[in-house]
Formats: C-alpha cells, sequence, structure tokens
C-alpha cells in the first residue's frame, strides 16, 4: 500500500511538473521580445551593426515571440548583400540575439563595361555603394568575365599576406593578361602574369640591398625563371 501511495506521487509531481512547465512557456512565447543585440566581431562597414538592428527592430521588437519566425528572420539577413551568414536564436531572458558574419571584401573592381564593385573572400560581388570609403586593394584595365576569377585568386594571396596586402596597393591588367602590381612605396611597376611569381616578389624585396636605386627603373618584370628583368 505504501509502495503503491509512493508511485501515485511522483506521478502526480510529474504531471505537475509539466503543467506548470507548459504554462510557463505559453507566459514566455506570449511576452514581447525585452531586446536585442548584434553579436559580431570585424566589422568592414560603419555602424554595421547599427544597420542590423535599425533594420530589423522596427519590424520584430514589441513582437510575441510565438509570431517570430527565426529561420524567415534568418533568411532575411542572409539575403542582405553584405552579410555572409547570419543566426538568429532567443534567450532564456527573452532577449534575440543575431549572430553576423559579414562579408570580407578584398578587392574592388573597375571592369571593362565601366561597373564597379567589391568582391569578397568568396568571390561574392558586393555592390560598390556599400562600401564608400573602404581602403581596399584596387583593380582596372582590361578586366572581363574570362579573368575575373584569376583575380579573384590573386588577390587573395595578397591579402592573406600580412607583407604583401601593405606593399601592394593597386594591380592593373594589361590586354595579354599580364598583370602590374603597383607598390604603395616605390615608383615602378611589378609586371607577373601568374601567381606563383609573387613568391618571387615578396623574396626579392625582403632581400633587397640598400646600395640598390631601384626607384630608377619603370618596370620590374618577375615572369623570367630565376631572374628578375629590370626596365628603365
Amino acid at each position: 500500500m505504501i509502495n503503491l501511495f509512493k508511485t501515485l506521487l511522483v506521478s502526480l509531481s510529474i504531471v505537475l511538473l509539466l503543467f506548470l512547465f507548459s504554462k510557463l512557456e505559453m507566459e514566455y512565447n506570449k511576452s514581447n521580445i525585452e531586446d536585442i543585440q548584434v553579436l559580431s566581431e570585424n566589422y568592414y562597414s560603419i555602424g554595421f551593426d547599427k544597420e542590423i538592428l535599425n533594420d530589423i527592430k522596427k519590424e520584430i521588437l514589441q513582437t510575441d515571440t510565438n509570431d517570430i519566425n527565426l529561420s524567415d528572420l534568418e533568411l532575411y539577413l542572409n539575403k542582405k548583400n553584405k552579410v555572409e551568414s547570419a543566426e538568429v536564436y532567443f534567450t532564456i531572458d527573452k532577449k534575440l540575439n543575431i549572430n553576423v558574419k559579414e562579408r570580407m571584401p578584398i578587392l574592388k573592381v573597375h571592369d571593362l563595361k565601366g561597373d564597379v564593385f567589391f568582391l569578397d573572400t568568396n568571390f561574392v560581388k558586393i555592390k560598390k555603394s556599400i562600401y564608400k570609403n573602404l581602403d581596399c586593394l584596387i583593380a582596372n584595365g582590361y578586366i572581363d568575365d574570362e579573368n575575373l576569377f584569376f583575380l579573384y585568386d590573386l588577390s587573395r594571396e595578397i591579402y592573406f599576406d600580412s607583407f604583401l596586402r601593405n606593399f601592394i596597393s593597386q594591380i592593373y591588367v594589361n590586354k595579354d593578361n599580364t598583370v602590374e602590381l603597383i607598390p604603395a612605396l616605390f615608383n615602378h611597376k611589378i609586371v607577373i602574369n601568374n601567381i606563383i611569381q609573387l613568391k618571387k616578389v615578396k623574396l626579392f624585396y625582403n632581400n633587397i640591398k640598400n646600395d640598390i636605386d631601384i626607384n630608377k627603373y619603370s618596370e620590374l618584370k618577375f615572369m623570367f625563371n630565376k631572374q628578375v628583368v629590370a626596365v628603365e
């Protein structure tokens, strides 16, 4: 008899707990969002987090949490040109957290058609109007759809190398698809025709002797095996 009483007591306790939990969940879902915060780092455009906040606050702030579809909100944010990925979730204290990763622009392109746009680390085009004053590597010249991916690979190599990123300020593509790299410190052009030659460029400038005046040359060509050809 005692065992039966204990069993009934445990069962009633479980039912009561489930009821209370269900009631709390209903009350939570009927409540409004208390706060929205963007959790992200390395913004490339000024006020990126505020822009995201302002964009969605008027839509969902003071809306019942039960009426918000997180998947739809993530999809909405991921469609934005400057957003690489977005994750949206609620905290237990009714805060809506938005974890946003902004696209990383690595190259500003001026192509043959007159279009101007940025390329990010995933070869995604970003509208020029989004990043108005961004300090970024610039490419112009004979640029079209055929050599755009080569430029993307080249700019990635430059961007993710701390020396080359600070050393090269501009890229110009010639009609024969040779590439002129414009250094930030010297008055000459660095001419290459493939990405592998960047290693030779880096090695050359890291080991150049002080008694050599390379500014008297207009071009340094790195396309030839085991030598650098200087043109006055």
